[in-house]
C-alpha cells in the first residue's frame, strides 16, 4: 500500500540522482587542494549513500507489495554483466597490492570500489524507480542545462575573461569546471548527441519552437568548447558519436542517401585526417593552424608517451616475476595478476617496477594507461575486460534491438559473433604484429567494427516503425556510448563521464524496454525545474564566489563576487553573464516542459531566483566575511581552517536541504492518506537517518574538511611558515587519518620546523610517546618543542605514511633523505644513521628499478655520507647500465674519474654525456679543463666553444670565455686571448670585472 513515507523517499531518489548529475560535472572547490576529482567523488558518495537509505527504508515500508520474482529479475538486461563488475572488482579489491587504496580509492583520484559502488547504487535506483515521462524529461533537462554553464565557462577562458586564478598548465585551451581539457572534452562529448536528439525532438514540432532554439544555443556551446579543448582523443570520440547518431536517425527515417552520406563523410574525415598528418600533401598549410594542430602532429610526444605506457601497461599484465614490497617480500598474488590485476587505483603504485627509464622526464605522472582497456586490464585483469565488454555488448545489442535492427535470433547471434570475432581479431592481430601496446585500440576499434557490420548485416527491411521521441533517445544514447568508448581509449574516465556512463545505462534500460509511462506526460510543473535550475546556479555561485575584505555587509559581498575579481582588483562580469544566460536558457526550457498550459511558470522563475540568491546571500553571511586573512598569530590558523571549512560544509549540507525540498516537490499528487504502510519502517527511520548521516559526515564530508586544512598547511608550506604549515597538517589528520600524503607533509613540515628549533628546550617526548599522542597535542596551548622532538616526531609521521602506503616511492626515498645525519660523520650514532638511510636508499631501488636518479642521489650519498667511492661508482655503472640515455650519470661518472686521476676514464665519461640526446652544458666545460690540465690545448679550446653554445646565456658564462683566453695566452695567440678576455670582461660583474679588466689593460701592452 503506498504511504507519505514511500513518497518522499521516491522524492528523495529522484532529487538525489538529479543533484548528482549537476555536482558530478559542474562542482569545484577552490577551498582545497586537490580541487576537482575527489570533492566530485565525495558528494557523489554521500549522495548515493542518501539514496541507498532512502530506498531501504521505502523497502521496509513496502516489504509486502508484489515484487518481481528473483528469477526474472536476474534475466532483466544488464544484471549479468553488472553483477560480473561488482563481483572482478571486489575480487581485485580484495587481492590488491593495497587494499585500503583500491577500496577508498587513491588522494588524487579516487576511483575505488566505494566509488564503483556510487555509480552502481544510482544506475540500480535509476533502473528501477525511472518510471514517468516527467521524471525521463527531468533528467535529459538536469543533464543538458548543466552542460550549458560548462561550455559558456569554457568559451569565456578561451577570451581570457576567466576570473579564476588555475595553474596555467594547459596554454591556448580549455579546461572550465572540469580541471582537464580533456576531461572537458571528453564529458561534453557524450553530452552532445542527447542534446542534438533534444533539437530534432523539438523542432519537429512548431509550437516547441523556444525548447528547440534553446537546446540549439546549448548545442552551439557545446560545439565551440569541445572545439576549443583542443584534445584528440575527445575530438575523435566526438566525431564518432556524431557519425553514428546520424546513421541511426538515417536508417531510422530510412533515408538510405544519408546512410551513405553519413558513412562518405565519416571516410572523408577519416583521409582527411591521415591526410593532415603526412609531410608534403596539399593539406600541409593547414598544420600550421593553431586550431588545427593537435590533430595535425598526432605523432607529438603526447601521443609518444601514450605508446611507451601502453607498452609498459603490457609489462604489467603479462605474466613476470613477482613484484617486491621495499622490505623485499613478493606479491603474494601474482600468479592471479593477469586474471584479476593488481586492484583498483593502483597502477601508480606498481608501474614503475616494470617500466624501463622513461625517455619523456620524471615530471610525467603515470596513474593511469589513458587507455580504458589497458587501464581494465591493469586493474581487473582479464576477469575485469571480460565483464565490462560484456557490458559494452549489453549496451549497444539491447540499443540496437530496441532500435528495431536485431529483430531476429539469428541477427542477434550475428551482432554477438561480430563483436566477440572483431574484438578479438583486433587484439590478436595486434599481437602477432608484435605490437601488442596497440591492443587497447585494436579491440575496441574491432568492437566499433561490429557494430557498423552488424547494422548493414541485420538491418530491418524499409517497411520500419514511425521514428518517435523515443526511439531517437535510444540512438542519441547509443553515440554517446560511442563516443564514450571511442574517447576513453586515449583518456581516463573521470566522475562526470563515468556518472553518464551509467546514467545513459540506466536511461537506456527504461526508455528502450518500454518502462516509462506511455500515457502522454502531463505538462510539469516550473517549480520543480526551478529547483533544479537553483541548484545549477548555487553550485556555480559556490565556485566563483570568493572572500572580498572591501565589503561586509552580505548584499554588498554578493554583488561584489558577482561583478569584482579581489585578486586583479578589477571589475569583471563573466561570472554574472555566465549566471544570466543559464538562467535565460533554463527559464526558456522550464516554460517549454510545462507546456505552455499553467500558470506556474510565473512562479518557477522567481523561485529559482529566489533560491540562488538566497543561497549566495546566506554563504556570504554565514562565512566568508569573517576569514582572518592575513593570519597574524598560530591561533588564526586554526579559526582560518574553522572557517574555511563552514564554507564547504553549507555547500554540501544546503544540498542535502535542496534535496529536502526537492522530495517533497517531486511527490507524486495526491498524496496517499497513510503515512506508513508498515510499522518497522517507521521504527527504522530515526536508527537508518543517523547512520546514513554519520557515514556521509565521516566518510564523504570529513576527506573534504581535511583537504581544507592540507591547502591551508601548504599555503604557508610555500611562504616558510612551517609552525604555521604543522598546524594545518594536523588538522587534516584529525579529519583523515588514513591519508598517508598527509602524514609526508606534516613529517616535511617538522622536519624543516627543526632547523630552526632550540636545541637546548626542555624535551616533551621520549622514545615511548605513540604516534596518537603526538597527533593529539594542542601546538598553540602545548611548550614548543625542541629540535629533537621535532625530529622524533617528523620521523613518526613519515614512517606511519610508509606503513599506510609501503609501495609509493616517495615515502622510502623520504626516509633515506631524512636518515641522513649531519656532516661530518664521524660518530658512532652519526655512523648508524647512515647505515639506515643507505638501506632506505636500497629499498627505495626495489620500487624504482629503472629511475637513474635515484641511483645518482644514493651514488651521492655514498660518496658524501660514506666516503665510499668504489661503492657510489658501482652505483653510478648501474644507473648507466638501467638507463644509457640520462646524460648526468655520466657527468658524475666524470667526476669521480676526474677525483681519482683517472683522466682517460674521465674524458669517456663527459663524451657519452655529450653525447646524449639533450647534452649537459657542465659536461663540456669539464671535458675542457680534464683536457687543459693534460696540456691539450686544441680540445680544450674546443670543448668550451661547445659550452658557450650549449649554455649561451648561463650566469657563469664569463669563467669559460676567460679560461679560453688563458689557453689562448698560453697557446701563443696573444689576440685571441685579448678577445676573449674582453668577452670575460664584459659578462662579469664586481671583482672580477675588474681584475679581467686589469688583465686586458696588462695583455694590450705586451
Amino acid at each position: 500500500m503506498p504511504s507519505k513515507l514511500s513518497a518522499w523517499c521516491n522524492g528523495i531518489i529522484e532529487a538525489g540522482w538529479i543533484a548528482a548529475l549537476v555536482i558530478a560535472p559542474l562542482y569545484f572547490n577552490g577551498y582545497t587542494s586537490t580541487v576537482i576529482e575527489p570533492d566530485k567523488l565525495a558528494l557523489l558518495r554521500a549522495l548515493a549513500s542518501g539514496m541507498l537509505a532512502a530506498w531501504f527504508v521505502r523497502w521496509l515500508d513496502q516489504r509486502h507489495a508484489p515484487r518481481v520474482s528473483i528469477a526474472n529479475a536476474l534475466r532483466a538486461p544488464f544484471v549479468l554483466p553488472v553483477g560480473l563488475i561488482l563481483i572482478v572488482t571486489l575480487l581485485a579489491t580484495l587481492t590488491s597490492l593495497a587494499p585500503r587504496i583500491s577500496f577508498f580509492g587513491a588522494y588524487h583520484r579516487p576511483h575505488g570500489f566505494t566509488a564503483l559502488i556510487a555509480y552502481l547504487i544510482i544506475f540500480a535506483l535509476m533502473r528501477s524507480d525511472l518510471r514517468t515521462r516527467a521524471q525521463l524529461d527531468r533528467v535529459i533537462v538536469a543533464i543538458t542545462l548543466t552542460s550549458l554553464p560548462i561550455a559558456l565557462y569554457a568559451i569565456f577562458q578561451k577570451l581570457n575573461l576567466d576570473p579564476m586564478p588555475w595553474r596555467a598548465e594547459f596554454a591556448g585551451r580549455v579546461a572550465a569546471t572540469m580541471g582537464n581539457p580533456i576531461f572537458l572534452g571528453a564529458y561534453l562529448a557524450m553530452i552532445f548527441p542527447l542534446t542534438a536528439s533534444q533539437v530534432f525532438r523539438y523542432a519537429r514540432a512548431p509550437r516547441n519552437a523556444r525548447a528547440a532554439c534553446a537546446y540549439a544555443i546549448i548545442l552551439v556551446a557545446q560545439t565551440v568548447a569541445i572545439f576549443f579543448t583542443a584534445s584528440r582523443g575527445p575530438w575523435l570520440g566526438w566525431f564518432a558519436g556524431i557519425a553514428l547518431f546520424g546513421l541511426l536517425l538515417a536508417l531510422l527515417l530510412n533515408q538510405r542517401r544519408f546512410v551513405f552520406g553519413a558513412i562518405g563523410l565519416s571516410a572523408l574525415a577519416l583521409v582527411f585526417l591521415i591526410a593532415l598528418n603526412l609531410p608534403g600533401t596539399p593539406l600541409a598549410p593547414l598544420r600550421a593552424i593553431p586550431e588545427l594542430d593537435r590533430l595535425s602532429h598526432l605523432a607529438d610526444s603526447t601521443g609518444e608517451f601514450r605508446l611507451f605506457t601502453w607498452e609498459n601497461s603490457a609489462r604489467l599484465v603479462a605474466p613476470h616475476a613477482p613484484l617486491l614490497f621495499p622490505d623485499g617480500a613478493r606479491d603474494p598474488f601474482n600468479v592471479v595478476r593477469p586474471f584479476l590485476g593488481y586492484g583498483l587505483d593502483t597502477m601508480a603504485l606498481v608501474y614503475f617496477q616494470v617500466s624501463p627509464p622513461s625517455p619523456y622526464g620524471a615530471e610525467r605522472v603515470t596513474d593511469h594507461s589513458h587507455n580504458e582497456t589497458w587501464d581494465t586490464l591493469v586493474t581487473t585483469g582479464l576477469a575485469g575486460l571480460i565483464a565490462y565488454q560484456i557490458f559494452y555488448l549489453g549496451i549497444f545489442f539491447y540499443g540496437l534491438r530496441w532500435l528495431g535492427f536485431l529483430e531476429t535470433p539469428r541477427a542477434q547471434k550475428i551482432f554477438i559473433a561480430l563483436w566477440i570475432g572483431l574484438g578479438a581479431a583486433g587484439a590478436v592481430g595486434a599481437m602477432l604484429a608484435g605490437q601488442i601496446k596497440y591492443v587497447g585500440l585494436m579491440m575496441p576499434l574491432g568492437n566499433l567494427g561490429a557494430i557498423l557490420a552488424g547494422l548493414f548485416a541485420t538491418a530491418p527491411r524499409p517497411a520500419l516503425p514511425r521514428v518517435d521521441a523515443d526511439r531517437v533517445l535510444i540512438a542519441a544514447l547509443l553515440a554517446g556510448f560511442c563516443a564514450h568508448y571511442v574517447e576513453s581509449q586515449f583518456g581516463i574516465a573521470v566522475p562526470a563521464t563515468r556518472l553518464l556512463e551509467w546514467t545513459f545505462a540506466g536511461m537506456l534500460i527504461v526508455v528502450g524496454a518500454r518502462q516509462i509511462e506511455a500515457r502522454a506526460a502531463q505538462p510539469a510543473q516550473s517549480p520543480n525545474y526551478a529547483l533544479l535550475l537553483s541548484i545549477i546556479l548555487a553550485t556555480l555561485l559556490f565556485g566563483f564566489f570568493r572572500s572580498d575584505p572591501a565589503a561586509r555587509d552580505p548584499v554588498t559581498l554578493f554583488w561584489r563576487a558577482l561583478v569584482f575579481d579581489p585578486a586583479q582588483n578589477t571589475h569583471t562580469y563573466t561570472i554574472l553573464v555566465l549566471i544570466l544566460l543559464s538562467w535565460l536558457i533554463g527559464i526558456g526550457i522550464s516554460l517549454s516542459a510545462t507546456g505552455h498550459t499553467d500558470l506556474l511558470w510565473l512562479i518557477g522563475a522567481p523561485l529559482a531566483t529566489l533560491l540562488a540568491v538566497g543561497f549566495g546571500l546566506a554563504m556570504q553571511l554565514h562565512a566568508l566575511p569573517n576569514l582572518p586573512i592575513p593570519v597574524a598569530r598560530l591561533e588564526d590558523v586554526a579559526t582560518l581552517v574553522a572557517q574555511v571549512t563552514q564554507i564547504v560544509d553549507f555547500y554540501a549540507w544546503s544540498v542535502f536541504i535542496w534535496i529536502g525540498l526537492a522530495a517533497w516537490m517531486l511527490q507524486a499528487r495526491p498524496l496517499p492518506n497513510a503515512w506508513s504502510a508498515n510499522r518497522w519502517s517507521l521504527i527504522a527511520l530515526a536508527p537508518l537517518a543517523l547512520v546514513a548521516f554519520v557515514w556521509i559526515n565521516a566518510a564523504n564530508l570529513n576527506p573534504i574538511r581535511a583537504d581544507v586544512a592540507y591547502r591551508l598547511g601548504k599555503m604557508f608550506d610555500e611562504q616558510a611558515e612551517w609552525q604555521a604549515a604543522a598546524v594545518g597538517y594536523q588538522l587534516a589528520l584529525a579529519s583523515a587519518p588514513l591519508n598517508d600524503a598527509y602524514y609526508m607533509a606534516f613529517g616535511r613540515a617538522l622536519q624543516n620546523q627543526a632547523r630552526a628549533a632550540d636545541p637546548t628546550a626542555r624535551a616533551q617526548f621520549n622514545g615511548d610517546t605513540r604516534l596518537e599522542q603526538i597527533l593529539a597535542r594542542d601546538p598553540m596551548r602545548a611548550p614548543k618543542l625542541n629540535r629533537v622532538d621535532l625530529l622524533f616526531a617528523a620521523q613518526k609521521m613519515l614512517l606511519r605514511a610508509r606503513d599506510l602506503n609501503p609501495l609509493y616511492s616517495d615515502h622510502t626515498l623520504n626516509l633515506a633523505r631524512f636518515y641522513a645525519p649531519d656532516l661530518p660523520v664521524n660518530t658512532e650514532g652519526k655512523l648508524k644513521l647512515a647505515e639506515l638511510s643507505n638501506e632506505y636508499y636500497a629499498q627505495t631501488t626495489r620500487l624504482m628499478p629503472n629511475d637513474a636518479r635515484l641511483w645518482n642521489e644514493w651514488a651521492e650519498f655514498e660518496l658524501t655520507y660514506r666516503e665510499n667511492v668504489d661503492s657510489a661508482l658501482s652505483k653510478l655503472q648501474e644507473s648507466a647500465r638501467r638507463d644509457p640515455g640520462f646524460a648526468p650519470t655520466f657527468v658524475q661518472m666524470g667526476d669521480l674519474y676526474k677525483a681519482k686521476a683517472n683522466f682517460d676514464q674521465a674524458i669517456s665519461a663527459y663524451q657519452r654525456a655529450l653525447a646524449a640526446k639533450s647534452p649537459p652544458p657542465e659536461a663540456a666545460s669539464k671535458l675542457a679543463f680534464v683536457y687543459y690540465q693534460q696540456d691539450k690545448f686544441a680540445e680544450a679550446i674546443q670543448n668550451y666553444l661547445k659550452y658557450i653554445e650549449l649554455a649561451p646565456q648561463d650566469e657563469k658564462l664569463w669563467e669559460a670565455h676567460k679560461n679560453l683566453a688563458l689557453i689562448y695566452k698560453q697557446s701563443g695567440d696573444l689576440r685571441a686571448a685579448i678577445r676573449e678576455a674582453e668577452l670575460a670582461c664584459a659578462l662579469a660583474t664586481g671583482d672580477a670585472k675588474m681584475q679581467l679588466n686589469d688583465l686586458v689593460n696588462q695583455w694590450r701592452g705586451q
